[in-house]
């Protein structure tokens, strides 16, 4: 129940990559996961890459500004490296070789699962490391906006009701448009 924990690395297989979950709910049992990958290394050397800067809730109209981080630790002391070649994926693909990573909004179909890995290679007195860091997530979608406007609230009995719903929108695709059904209902 608490929000750190240790696990002793003896129970860790060295060399092989295990994933680590955990869950968080309110009050109310809404939940949230996170996963990540973890290796204990048996070499004196470790070198590590994470992933910064996503957000714990993805939407498609929202950009994502990622950026990296590498690590590499020997005798228990640590070094930031600043030579390391990176290589950003989504769903196994490549899209950049930056320390950092721009994802304009739109780019993700909304309710699309999306598997995001960051790979970093660093030379260091003659051995090449690399390492990853992952995270998988799904695009979640944003409720429809629908704005309903009109120029007079109250209007005389011999004039038509002109409203406006124009500016409603789809926050999900770039276009936005949606389309609309009338219903009145008379309140006397």
């Amino acid at each position: 129940n608490g929000r750190r924990t240790s696990i002793p690395t003896h129970f860790l297989i060295p060399n092989e990559p295990t994933t680590i979950s955990v869950s968080a709910c309110n009050f109310a049992e809404k939940c949230t996961s996170q996963s990540m990958d973890l290796i204990v290394s048996d070499v004196a050397a470790t070198f590590t890459v994470a992933i910064h800067g996503l957000d714990s809730r993805v939407v498609s109209s929202n950009k994502l500004v990622l950026t990296s981080s590498a690590s590499l630790t020997f005798c228990n002391a640590s070094l930031t490296p600043s030579d390391v070649s990176y290589s950003w994926k989504i769903n196994g693909v490549e899209y950049s070789t930056a320390g950092s990573y721009r994802i304009p909004s739109f780019f993700f179909a909304p309710n699309s699962t999306v598997n995001l890995t960051l790979e970093g290679t660093h030379s260091y007195k003659g051995k090449n490391y690399t390492a990853s860091d992952g995270r998988v997530f799904t695009v979640e979608i944003e409720p429809l906006v629908a704005i309903v406007d009109a120029s007079q609230k109250t209007s005389p009995i011999d004039s038509p009701v002109s409203i406006d719903t124009s500016s409603s929108f789809d926050p999900n695709f770039v276009s936005g448009s949606v389309s609309h059904k009338w219903t009145c209902t008379n309140l006397s």
